[in-house]
């Protein structure tokens, strides 16, 4: 559902010596109904939300299969679930964000997100080439992506691929030097420790 809030705007033209009359709807402001129950819902425990968000999404609703990969991911990182429970949530994760990119919807942060999922379930391979394809669709926005790098290095850096890890960081130094900016003071160190 949508709320529209705006006016309707009549005009005219004439085409082969006929009056034409148009009606034209003119947005102002355009609000997804639907996200606020997503958003109210998400304030509920974990099981409440999974289960809402699994009903939901069940509609085919590409707004409900993204958040409930979202909330499955965000559990996947939640470090007071045992660590079981946070694979489950990962692959669970992974599944509905492949689903989503092969079926309708790859959009960059779609693409991005299953990489870094992929990546987390030390899925390598199927990761490189999401990123590839991320990379090759989106060429602007993967090269400069400093967020991206850095969380690459640090996941590089958890599973022991320390070259991969520091030409990450290497590469988000680049971007930040590019746009003129400089890393906050945590990255800064990562960066100092990865080089």
């Amino acid at each position: 559902r949508i709320a529209l809030s705006g006016r309707l705007q009549t005009g005219s033209y004439e085409k082969d010596g006929r009056k034409h009359y148009t009606t034209e709807v003119v947005a102002e402001s355009v609000e997804f109904a639907e996200s606020k129950k997503v958003e109210e819902k998400a304030q509920g425990n974990n099981e409440e939300r999974i289960a809402w968000l699994t009903k939901a999404a069940e509609s085919g609703n590409i707004l409900y299969q993204k958040a409930l990969a979202d909330a499955f991911w965000e559990l996947a990182g939640d470090r007071e679930q045992n660590e079981t429970q946070q694979q489950l949530y990962a692959v669970e994760a992974c599944r509905i964000y492949e689903t989503i990119c092969s079926d309708y919807y790859q959009t960059y942060e779609n693409l991005l997100n299953l990489a870094i999922i992929q990546h987390y379930l030390q899925e390598y391979g199927k990761s490189q080439l999401t990123q590839e394809k991320c990379k090759e669709q989106y060429p602007v926005q993967y090269e400069n992506d400093y967020h991206l790098s850095m969380y690459l290095a640090f996941l590089y850096e958890e599973t022991g691929r320390q070259e991969d890890a520091r030409y990450e960081a290497m590469r988000a130094l680049e971007i930040l030097e590019k746009a003129g900016g400089a890393a906050d003071a945590g990255d800064a160190k990562s960066i100092d420790r990865l080089r």
